[in-house]
């Protein structure tokens, strides 16, 4: 992941939802913050950050993974590669 933004997001998520839907198949992380330097990094969270997520949702299809965060305006986050273990 990189941001190329003027200032660090100090507040990010992962989000993973899991099918069939509902509300409570939606998970969130815990939350990060990101440098704005414009250089990659490797960020694994492991799914115990997940504190909602429960050992019989991983048997449901993974829906979405989705990544939110307080970017600056103009700001570019780019994300190359993601894999999901369990």
């Amino acid at each position: 992941m990189a941001n190329d933004g003027g200032a660090p997001s100090y507040w990010n998520e992962f989000r993973l939802w899991f099918q069939p839907s509902s509300s409570s198949d939606l998970h969130y992380s815990q939350k990060w913050s990101m440098r704005a330097d414009d250089s990659y990094r490797v960020l694994q969270m492991p799914l115990r950050t997940f504190s909602s997520l429960r050992h019989e949702t991983l048997s449901q299809n993974l829906s979405e993974f989705s990544l939110g965060g307080e970017w600056s305006a103009g700001s570019r986050v780019r994300v190359d590669e993601v894999r999901v273990f369990w």
